[in-house]
């Protein structure tokens, strides 16, 4: 395989050569007795679930809502924070 990567196309394989490489891995193969499998693993690649009625099942969203409310009161409180020490600081000086 490196000989294909050689910068200089001259020193690279013929595609003739690469054929009958290719022939004799296959020939080998095909005589071993535990020839290589290529098997399915969830290591390889994401791995999908399939929950076709998740889509169009309701639920409330009182509590995402109300979690997202709070959130959003507590930055307000906190910016509200920093600006009062922000005024103090630059009414001190």
């Amino acid at each position: 395989m490196k000989e294909c990567w050689n910068s200089d196309p001259n020193k690279r394989p013929k595609a003739t050569v690469l054929r009958d490489k290719m022939q004799e891995i296959f020939n080998i193969e095909g005589k071993n007795m535990n020839p290589t499998k290529i098997i399915k693993s969830s290591d390889i690649g994401p791995v999908a679930t399939n929950n076709p009625g998740a889509i169009y099942k309701s639920r409330h969203l009182s509590g995402m809502i109300q979690s997202a409310m709070s959130t959003r009161s507590l930055r307000g409180k906190s910016i509200t924070a920093e600006v009062g020490k922000y005024n103090e600081t630059i009414g001190s000086i």
